[in-house]
């Protein structure tokens, strides 16, 4: 994903497009939950590859949440994914509504280490929660 504010941070807009990564969310000031749905194959595969960029407003108390796809993909010892519907669970806590990156983010990898516990692990598991001030 790539953030672009055009230089003027005060438009209060997110600028992103997505290269094979995992869609990231924002959670809004208020609570509510929001998907960034985009699309776009992995940066390098094809050549003549086209990206779209989406807008979208990123204002004061919104916090931003991407991760990569090892996140998701995380495994337990049985073999079991950490998957999608964990990361939302874990957006849609009274720690991510209170728009606390720091909190969210701890709680993410304390998610993660309690799901995985001494499994080991293929891929990077990569977080950036970002809140508006």
């Amino acid at each position: 994903m790539t953030v672009n504010n055009h230089g003027d941070y005060r438009s209060q807009q997110l600028v992103y497009l997505n290269a094979g990564h995992e869609n990231p969310s924002m959670v809004r000031a208020n609570g509510t939950l929001e998907r960034l749905e985009t699309s776009g194959p992995i940066l390098g595969i094809f050549k003549a590859a086209r990206y779209t960029t989406k807008t979208t407003a990123f204002q004061t108390q919104d916090v931003l949440n991407t991760f990569t796809d090892g996140v998701v993909d995380a495994r337990s010892n049985s073999g079991e994914s950490f998957g999608i519907d964990r990361v939302q669970a874990l957006l849609s806590t009274p720690t991510a509504s209170a728009n606390n990156p720091e909190q969210l983010l701890s709680a993410t990898l304390d998610a993660l280490k309690e799901h995985c516990q001494e499994a080991d692990q293929f891929d990077d598991t990569t977080l950036l929660i970002m809140k508006a001030l």
